[in-house]
């Protein structure tokens, strides 16, 4: 009666984003006996059924028509980008702000999702689904991406605009004239700042 030793779904990752997978399998039939029926193996790509944990499994026969028990083997098929929130975003990209801003991305992958491997927003990334970054540069405009990826490699990006203006206005110079009126006329005094 053969034997599997394993089976390998998608080269070994646990998950996917494409809908068809490689399937390897070693197996072996006891020396000296018919060997192992080649044709009996399943196709070296499947396809997958659904979104979540997909499991396979597999049997394998030898020569003379003898099935080996069965071994199953997963994998998750993720063909879904994660969801991704900015915390606050109205307020962040209404009007000028006067002073830094910081700014909260949570990203999640649903029921069926693989899980998100990375949430990054202006430069600043993290693997926990949520990240803060805090912009500090003045301008108009100023670009802040942010992206997540999650572990099948689906990813989705976009990015806002901010405006901070963190300068008081500053007053050029100026004159100041005063004039003074008595009985010798008007005098005229100035100043300047």
């Amino acid at each position: 009666k053969p034997v599997i030793k394993k089976v390998v779904l998608n080269g070994g990752q646990p998950y996917t984003s494409k809908t068809t997978v490689s399937v390897n399998i070693e197996a072996e039939d006891q020396p000296n006996l018919s060997g192992l029926d080649e044709t009996s193996f399943p196709n070296k790509i499947i396809g997958l059924g659904r979104e979540g944990e997909n499991v396979i499994s597999v049997k394998v026969k030898d020569k003379a028509g003898n099935e080996s028990s069965p071994m199953t083997a997963s994998v998750i098929l993720d063909t879904t980008p994660p969801r991704i929130t900015v915390k606050d975003l109205d307020r962040i990209t209404y009007g000028w702000h006067k002073t830094d801003v910081s700014i909260t991305v949570e990203a999640s992958d649903g029921i069926f999702g693989s899980g998100v491997r990375e949430v990054s927003c202006y430069g600043v990334t993290s693997s926990s689904g949520s990240v803060t970054a805090t912009i500090r540069e003045e301008g108009r405009n100023i670009r802040v991406p942010y992206y997540a990826v999650d572990q099948a490699g689906n990813s989705i990006n976009n990015y806002f605009e901010v405006k901070i203006d963190k300068t008081p206005p500053s007053i050029g110079s100026f004159e100041i004239v005063t004039y003074h009126l008595d009985a010798k006329g008007i005098t005229a005094g100035f100043f300047t700042l």
